[in-house]
Parts: structure tokens; C-alpha cells; sequence
């Protein structure tokens, strides 16, 4: 039996297709919709910056819930309280940067 060069063709190339799908990226968890509700300050415990570069389809701040089990919350970049919420928390991870750790002794004075 004779394999014609359009059936080896055809072969190779499915087989191309099924081993690229193997090796795909993973789905990207993204925000399709941002909120219009301000979040409460108190329930958040830190944010993500969702971009387009990263495959999603808006630009979106992803506050992340103190809560158990943390939920996600997607808000407009643009809002006025988010960029407060995201001065806040830049200023609480400072602050507990800088914080010694309890395993680090003190100078005594």
C-alpha cells in the first residue's frame, strides 16, 4: 500500500496540532468586569495589578480579601478610592518592613 504525500502531510500536521495543545500555557485567572462599589479598607489584605500584557482582556486592580477563603475583588484602575486603597497598603508593607522581627533583639539603651 502506497501512502500518498498529502495523507503523510495531513498526518504530521495533526499531530503538530495535538502536541501543541499539550504544551499550552495555563488559562490565566482574569477579571472580566470591575466593580463599581467601593471595597471596605478593613477587608482587604493586599492587590494584584491585572494588565493586558498578561493575556487578560481589561486593566483592573485585583484586591485580595482577608477573609477565609480570600476572595478576589476587580476594580478600575481609574477610581479615586483604589488608588487610595493602593497608597494604604503601600504604606502598611512598608511600615511592616521596617518593623524588626520578634526573633531580633532590641538595642538596649
Amino acid at each position: 500500500m502506497e501512502t500518498t504525500p498529502a495523507l503523510l502531510i495531513l498526518g504530521l500536521l495533526l499531530c503538530h496540532l495535538l502536541c501543541l495543545q499539550g504544551a499550552s500555557p495555563p488559562v490565566q485567572d482574569c477579571c472580566l468586569q470591575t466593580s463599581v462599589r467601593r471595597i471596605p479598607y478593613v477587608a482587604i489584605a493586599g492587590y494584584e495589578i491585572q494588565s493586558k500584557d498578561q493575556g487578560c482582556p481589561i486593566e483592573a486592580v485585583v484586591f485580595l480579601t482577608n477573609t477565609r477563603p480570600s476572595r478576589k475583588l476587580c476594580a478600575s484602575a481609574a477610581a479615586s478610592w483604589v488608588k487610595k486603597w493602593i497608597k494604604k497598603l503601600e504604606k502598611r508593607k512598608k511600615e511592616t518592613e521596617n518593623k524588626p522581627k520578634k526573633s531580633e533583639k532590641r538595642p538596649q539603651e
